[in-house]
């Protein structure tokens, strides 16, 4: 599809040109599922496991580009995990794990897996430990 033109005393000069017929394709997002009613979860760092492809209703992510929630039929994505809370809906409550960072993948089929370096349950989280632990690192960094 390529035409030289040729003028004298001077070098050839390229025109392109677009095919003469452009294929048309369709977008898909997914496929649908075989249960639409439900999401298959995965929360694994690489010490332990918390769900292991357990049935779920839906799970909130803390994203690098914001907090969102994956549901079934979810078009795919894999997303960086921000530092924050991931909470896990069912059918007997939900649970809310504290996530230091990592890895999120949603796929077609509606199976999400969920990869932080870090998690811990938001219950056995101590407080007044984190602010000794804080200020004892501030100590050391001030007299270093």
């Amino acid at each position: 599809f390529t035409r030289l033109a040729v003028r004298s005393h001077t070098r050839p000069t390229v025109y392109r040109t677009a095919p003469a017929v452009i294929p048309r394709t369709q977008r898909f997002y997914a496929d649908a599922p075989t249960d639409t009613a439900s999401l298959k979860f995965t929360l694994a760092t690489p010490t332990t496991s918390y769900f292991t492809n357990e049935t779920i209703q839906t799970v909130i992510l803390p994203g690098s580009e914001g907090v969102f929630e994956v549901s079934p039929n979810l078009a795919p994505l894999m997303t960086e995990l921000n530092a924050g809370v991931v909470t896990v809906n069912t059918e007997e409550g939900s649970q809310k794990f504290f996530v230091s960072g990592g890895m999120a993948f949603v796929h077609p089929d509606s199976t999400c897996s969920c990869n932080p370096v870090e998690c811990v349950e938001l219950e056995n989280l101590d407080l007044d430990m984190a602010k000794n632990v804080l200020s004892e690192a501030q100590g050391r960094l001030g007299s270093a």
